[in-house]
């Protein structure tokens, strides 16, 4: 409920949701300031309370690994609020205890997170004007092992998807 969240705030935008695979959590992100640094929040859609879980200066989107227990987010660069690096977080975590799972070295690159349509991959996109790379992992995975789709490679844009036993390019 937006307008009962934003009661008394004077900012406040819902940035994206997630439903979690089990259909349990529902993950959702708010910027409160007004400079797209959001804070990751979750709620138990079981009992409809929020679980103490919160990570702040992040991008909006977030994704859910298979396991239901496990998010992706996008930390954002606290000045250039570009998305820099990829951390993994586990329910009941403290946010301290989130992996870094991809760091972007190179600030001509900045990150996002996409799930294939069939669900089973998660992709970690580092895309600059004129070229950028893709980061694959088997949503099921419970060690989450990301590799390439291909080294990256200048002047080469590309986008992927998951079709059958494939990935198209």
């Amino acid at each position: 409920d937006g307008p009962a969240e934003a009661a008394g705030k004077s900012y406040f935008q819902i940035g994206h949701t997630a439903l979690s695979p089990d259909g349990r959590w529902l993950a959702w992100t708010v910027d409160e300031v007004g400079r797209r640094q959001y804070t990751l929040k979750v709620r138990d859609l079981a009992s409809g309370r929020d679980l103490p879980d919160r990570i702040g200066g992040i991008a909006q989107k977030v994704l859910w690994a298979g396991d239901s227990r496990t998010l992706l987010v996008l930390e954002k660069d606290p000045v250039t609020l570009q998305a820099l690096r990829v951390r993994t977080h586990r329910l009941g975590e403290p946010a301290t205890a989130s992996a870094l799972v991809y760091e972007e070295k190179d600030p001509a690159f900045s990150l996002s997170l996409r799930q294939s349509r069939s669900q089973r991959y998660l992709f970690i996109r580092a895309n600059s004007t004129q070229q950028n790379e893709w980061w694959y992992a088997d949503a099921r995975d419970p060690q989450l092992r990301w590799r390439p789709v291909r080294p990256r490679e200048a002047n080469l844009n590309y986008e992927v998807e998951h079709l059958g036993s494939d990935f198209v390019l």
